[in-house]
């Protein structure tokens, strides 16, 4: 399993390089996780824009829609972190879906209920302010 969350991993061209090939790999073999971390590696963190104002590439919007689709196909077998990855799409309104909170909570409650707990992080702020996105200062 690799971990994209230890700066180690990355302080060389060559070990970022391997990683980003690691994720390419298992993307071909159907992993939509790691398609969806090949999307986002390097990036500082996902932005909601209501408006849905994000300039992506013909190339980007490709690689959004490949990984949700083989994400959607992992949430539709139970994967709870699939579905947490599915309710982040309708939380920043990544292609192919635009920004709905109510599919955002649907699927954050699906991948918590599926025993995702990472995902009670943001089933929180949905309880005590109902309505509202969850960002970090409900967190």
């Amino acid at each position: 399993m690799l971990d994209l969350t230890n700066p180690e991993n990355f302080d060389t061209l060559e070990k970022y390089q391997s990683i980003v090939q690691q994720l390419i790999e298992l993307r071909e073999k159907g992993d939509g996780k790691a398609a969806f971390d090949l999307i986002t590696i390097g990036s500082s963190g996902f932005v909601h824009f209501p408006e849905g104002a994000i300039p992506y590439t013909e190339e980007e919007i490709e690689a959004f829609i490949l990984a949700y689709n083989l994400l959607l196909k992992d949430a539709e077998n139970g994967n709870g972190e699939a579905m947490y990855y599915i309710s982040m799409y309708y939380q920043c309104g990544f292609p192919p879906v635009q920004f709905d909170l109510q599919q955002f909570e649907f699927w954050t409650s699906k991948s918590y209920d599926a025993g995702f707990i990472f995902a009670g992080k943001n089933l929180y702020p949905m309880c005590t302010d109902p309505g509202q996105p969850p960002n970090s200062e409900t967190i």
